[in-house]
């Protein structure tokens, strides 16, 4: 089936010839229909010389006296226009042929690079599409494919499945800012991963969120140093993002794992990681997020408004309520928790006797209902003061 050259192609390459020649210039379709003129009265109307052009394949030039014979026909030389070996339609130039003969070749030459280059153009569109939409598949492991389908979807585009993946999500912090400049940023920043790091994949979730996925050998990874890697990674894409990026934003790498599950699993984690992080955060200015910094916080991150966590949370919410010291016993139990239960270090800390905190940590038990020497209750109190904090 033949493609249409559009009227914006057609004016494109008007205003191209007209720039420096002094004759008109017509653009036709495949029919042989003017699409763009130099002269405007015959923009729409029927170019009986395209027509043959079309027709025969091949160049055709009407002289003055063929002209003469022929009604409303001007003398000039008619070209095809060919891409990629198939007909979109034809270019003319008006005047004596053996005048501008030459300077229709050249014109044919320009108009069919600016053709090929908006089917290149198209292209690469259509392929950035469907990448973004296999990234989206592969994140949310949609029920209607089948992991076999995914995997062939990604061997379609060189996705290494067994490669080690990393998924990282990308968050622009400015609610206030309008859409239209979080739209840009988004595209920016795509554009920028796009040109220095090809090999990963992105797409947009939301309007403020952008997710990437990146990877590594399998073979070069030592389970002892996926932190590191994975800390040196965020780094990158974070450092990427800010010479792309205008608008505030914040970053969060999940756990790496490898197989087509590597890729929602690694996603959950990092948007667990980014509201786990962003809640833990001391200081407003931090952006940047990893697992391995978060795994606790990570995965008590989905449990928030569950039955289970308003049970883990019982025991210090009834701390909290009968605390009569504005929040002593409460900043007390995080500081021994911060410096391991250690009762010295604690106290040295918090700038009181060691038997001060040893009255408080004994007033936390009776309020909390809990004993602090007690594994499972330290533990569940520790769990508590986290969920606090989401």
């Amino acid at each position: 089936m033949r493609r249409r050259i559009d009227s914006r192609l057609a004016e494109q390459i008007v205003a191209e010839a007209t720039r420096v020649l002094p004759f008109d210039v017509n653009v036709m379709d495949e029919t042989g229909s003017i699409l763009a003129s130099s002269d405007l009265s015959r923009i729409g109307s029927l170019h009986r010389g395209a027509q043959i052009a079309l027709s025969n394949g091949c160049d055709w030039e009407v002289d003055t006296a063929m002209a003469a014979r022929t009604p409303k026909v001007k003398p000039g030389v008619n070209m095809p226009l060919l891409v990629n070996g198939e007909v979109w339609g034809a270019i003319g130039l008006t005047g004596d042929p053996d005048e501008v003969r030459h300077y229709g070749k050249l014109m044919q030459v320009l108009a069919q690079m600016i053709l090929e280059r908006e089917t290149l153009t198209v292209e690469l569109r259509r392929n950035h599409r469907h990448r973004e939409d296999l990234v989206l598949q592969l994140i949310n492991a949609q029920q209607t494919f089948t992991t076999t389908e995914l995997e062939n979807a990604a061997n379609r585009f060189g996705v290494d499945t067994t490669a080690f993946w990393f998924v990282i999500v990308c968050e622009f912090a400015t609610p206030q800012a309008p859409l239209s400049d979080v739209i840009d940023a988004a595209a920016n920043a795509q554009s920028i991963l796009n040109q220095r790091a090809p090999d990963c994949l992105s797409a947009r979730v939301s309007q403020r969120e952008l997710v990437i996925l990146d990877s590594t050998s399998a073979a070069s990874v030592d389970p002892r140093h996926v932190a590191d890697l994975a800390k040196a990674r965020l780094v990158a894409i974070e450092n990427l993002l800010d010479s792309a990026c205008k608008l505030p934003f914040k970053v969060a790498i999940g756990v790496g794992l490898t197989g087509i599950s590597a890729f929602n699993h690694s996603w959950k984690s990092a948007r667990a990681t980014l509201k786990a992080g962003t809640a833990r955060a001391t200081d407003a200015r931090e952006r940047c997020f990893s697992f391995y910094d978060h795994r606790l916080f990570s995965a008590l991150s989905s449990w928030a408004d569950t039955w289970q966590a308003k049970e883990l949370l019982r025991p210090l919410a009834q701390l909290k309520a009968r605390d009569r010291a504005g929040g002593e016993l409460l900043e007390t139990l995080k500081i021994w928790y911060r410096n391991a239960r250690q009762n010295n270090e604690s106290a040295a800390e918090l700038g009181i006797h060691r038997n001060t905190l040893d009255k408080r940590l004994r007033r936390i038990e009776e309020l909390s209902g809990l004993t602090l020497s007690r594994t499972e209750d330290y533990i569940l109190l520790y769990i508590a003061l986290q969920l606090d904090c989401l």
